[in-house]
């Protein structure tokens, strides 16, 4: 489709092209040293697509692609959040608005209430067994929502970081949808109890007020939105789910809620994607208590009794000078006795050291 545009993301493994600067921020290819290679490099160039990303992985190669349409911007290898493949470097980056103005109020292009979400099944430069997972299982045709679960094992966490994106439209099926959407919760919390949870979306309940720092029901709207405003509010306080956003929009209402049952750090955003619609303020969310610290190897002594030359032992013993300790008050006498003791351990007795790490619960 020539009217639209295009952003294309992915692990291409095109280590035999060579992505060469312009004065652009767009590469062009240099080198190709097989015929595939040459055949989507041909695509790229007749679709009007270029390539922005330049950062090379450790063997100095550019595998994951960003084939796009629309200029990108500002285009930075940031500080992963996980342990990243080495032959996958990540990625930031930012569309720019002088091409795609109106890109946040368009129904075309999936910007729903101020959400842009884009969870592919490997993220763009994450590597190839993170295991990010979308659940297809938990969607609904009539239902804009979107369910990712992250593994432990990529957190460095002890559970699983389940991801839900909705966007409930302000019309007379709200209340079927929101129901819908607390079925979906239900489902989740019931298989997998000991996960942790996002829930964000634009729910269009303007009746709840937060202003308080917690929910109250405004006789607003229709008594049907009110009361399922209120089922809302009662199955997410029954699951634990606490909201943290407090960024109020132009009208003084707050559209969008982030639910969540771990920590998370919540700030308005200073330089958003798109540009930003003036009933949803964009904001960031930094997920702090799900990701554990790396458990360090120890290395302890381990001495080997069994291979102690004990004659020499007897000998040290039988040969010490012990009236030394007559003249010492009893407590300095123990102490003494104990340091002589601690000092043939150290010279007769041979040792290993052993590595291991601590397996006992934190």
């Amino acid at each position: 489709n020539h009217s639209s545009d295009a952003l294309i993301l992915g692990d291409f493994n095109l280590s035999g092209v060579i992505w060469e600067k312009t004065n652009s921020l767009a590469l062009t290819p240099q080198f190709s040293n097989s015929s595939l290679q040459n055949k989507l490099i041909d695509f790229i160039s007749l679709n009007n697509l270029s390539q922005y990303n330049s950062c090379l992985n450790y063997k100095g190669k550019t595998l994951d692609l960003l084939l796009s349409s629309i200029p990108l911007s500002q285009l930075i290898c940031p500080k992963p959040l996980i342990a990243i493949d080495p032959l996958h470097p990540p990625v930031e980056f930012y569309i720019s608005l002088t091409s795609v103005e109106n890109l946040s109020a368009s129904r075309d292009f999936k910007f729903h209430g101020g959400y842009w979400s884009n969870f592919p099944r490997r993220p763009l430069g994450l590597g190839n067994r993170f295991g990010t997972r979308r659940r297809f299982d938990l969607q609904h045709d009539d239902l804009e929502c979107m369910c990712i679960s992250i593994p432990a094992r990529t957190l460095g966490s002890l559970c699983d970081l389940n991801i839900i994106c909705a966007y409930i439209p302000p019309n007379q099926i709200l209340p079927s949808w929101i129901q819908k959407l607390c079925e979906i919760l239900s489902q989740l919390f019931n298989s997998h109890p000991d996960d942790h949870f996002i829930l964000a979306g634009d729910f269009n309940l303007p009746c709840i007020d937060w202003k308080q720092g917690h929910p109250i029901v405004l006789k607003k709207g229709s008594i049907v939105i009110q009361n399922t405003a209120t089922e809302l509010l009662n199955l997410t306080a029954f699951l634990g789910l606490i909201q943290d956003n407090f960024f109020f929009n132009t009208h003084n209402n707050l559209l969008d809620l982030i639910y969540s049952n771990t920590s998370l750090i919540i700030n308005k955003s200073k330089s958003p994607s798109v540009k930003e619609d003036i009933f949803h303020p964009a904001i960031d969310i930094c997920v702090i208590d799900n990701v554990l610290p790396s458990i360090k190897r120890t290395n302890t002594k381990r001495y080997l009794y069994n291979k102690v030359d004990y004659n020499a032992v007897n000998y040290f013993f039988s040969n010490y000078d012990w009236t030394s300790l007559e003249c010492l008050p009893l407590h300095d006498a123990i102490d003494k006795f104990y340091s002589i003791l601690y000092e043939s351990i150290s010279q007769f007795v041979p040792h290993k050291t052993v590595s291991h790490t601590y397996t006992y619960p934190m």
